[in-house]
């Protein structure tokens, strides 16, 4: 249900265009559940934010990865509002299992990294979860990023795609753009909760 959702789609779009241009990206909808195709679903779906749900996806989207590099990003008001239990913040403790799971991602030689993109609010409404999620996250992995606007959404995804594209050598200097042919090309993850917002975001390519 958060109002933020619809402006958002252009930073999306141009995010998808360059992100695409050497990686491969899956982007996939949650709400009461997690989906990873384009259908258009109803409103039941939409009204809800499984926030456990995505992080059970996102666990196993990083487990069965080929890719050394990934890169995940969450788009989300972290409110956990499920159909079953209504808005409750999920608990630290109850999410160890994951911790344990991406932990072992990392020591296997996996160069994982995920950012949190807080749509507001950010204030502490009824299942509002960032913390419980921040909690969890192995600290070298975990990045946050307060979105305010599709402006300073689209900044970030240029920052971060630059600094990725250092990362794996397709950027030399300022004036060397070229690409390593010898890198493991990484995956990218775009993970939006649309809840209450009927709206297309997968492309396929």
């Amino acid at each position: 249900n958060n109002i933020y959702m619809d402006e958002m789609q252009s930073a999306i779009d141009s995010f998808f265009v360059k992100a695409t241009a050497n990686d491969d990206l899956r982007v996939i909808r949650y709400a009461s559940t997690v989906i990873d195709d384009s259908t258009l679903l109803d409103d039941v779906f939409y009204g809800y934010s499984d926030q456990r749900a995505m992080l059970c996806a996102l666990d196993s989207i990083i487990g069965e990865s080929d890719s050394k590099f990934i890169r995940a990003y969450v788009l989300s008001d972290f409110i956990n509002n499920t159909p079953y239990e209504g808005a409750v913040s999920l608990t630290s403790e109850s999410l160890l299992t994951i911790r344990q799971h991406l932990l072992s991602y990392s020591s296997s030689g996996k160069d994982i990294r995920t950012t949190m993109l807080i749509l507001p609010p950010s204030t502490s409404p009824n299942g509002y979860s960032l913390e419980a999620i921040r909690t969890i996250m192995p600290e070298n992995m975990y990045h946050q990023y307060a979105v305010t606007s599709a402006d300073s959404l689209a900044a970030f995804f240029s920052r971060d795609i630059e600094v990725t594209d250092r990362q794996l050598g397709r950027i030399v200097d300022e004036k060397d753009d070229s690409t390593s042919t010898g890198l493991i090309i990484s995956i990218i993850v775009l993970v939006l909760m649309l809840g209450g917002i009927v709206w297309m975001v997968y492309r396929s390519k």
